[in-house]
């Protein structure tokens, strides 16, 4: 099985168990970066802060910044 990117299109057609953003993606700013976009980070602050989105904290969307391949979006 391969995996694509995500984007709006692939968010669409996710299957229904998989939890999909609430809030509104565009009205997101940013105010955090972070160095390093692995799967701690992953798993643990940017679960944090899809919460604070999710109850309307909408300064703070993640900036992911990789050290490792100019490839990471």
């Amino acid at each position: 099985m391969t995996s694509g990117r995500l984007s709006d299109t692939t968010l669409r057609s996710l299957p229904e168990q998989v939890a999909i953003p609430s809030y509104d993606r565009d009205s997101v700013a940013p105010g955090i970066v972070h160095l390093g976009v692995g799967a701690f980070h992953r798993a643990h602050q940017a679960v944090y802060v899809d919460d604070c989105l999710a109850a309307g904290e909408t300064d703070w969307g993640i900036v992911g910044v990789s050290l490792r391949s100019a490839d990471t979006r």
